[in-house]
């Protein structure tokens, strides 16, 4: 049961400590009354300023052209075919083909094998 106690009470503990933590940044940002409160509206709130360009590794530009190629291929490769379509699309062409096939040896069933079993 002390084991029980000791927990608790460094629980205790260090929820004392983040009420310290939080009074201390309240009292910051109350001295601060420019700062951005979160009930502003979004539009008042300035993006995350982006990094330079300069302030980038510099990466070697063949290669980056290299890369820049390969993926607008696939890209257009993968928005022209097949995978173009999503599932559903693909369901319904191969539930049309497989009807279409269905009808097909259905007819041949009926018409032309009993004029070959003659």
């Amino acid at each position: 049961m002390d084991r029980s106690l000791e927990e608790l009470e460094r629980q205790r503990e260090l929820l004392r400590q983040h009420l310290e933590w939080l009074d201390a940044c309240i009292a910051e940002a109350r001295l601060k009354p420019n700062a951005p409160t979160g009930t502003e509206p979004a539009a008042a709130l300035s993006p995350p300023e982006k990094p330079q360009p300069e302030s980038l590794p510099h990466q070697d530009p063949t290669t980056e052209a290299h890369l820049n190629a390969a993926l607008e291929a696939e890209a257009r490769e993968y928005k022209t075919g097949w995978a173009a379509m999503n599932d559903v699309a693909k369901a319904k062409v191969g539930c049309f083909v497989l009807f279409g096939a269905g009808i097909l040896a259905f007819l041949f069933f009926l018409f032309v094998l009993p004029f070959l079993m003659k």
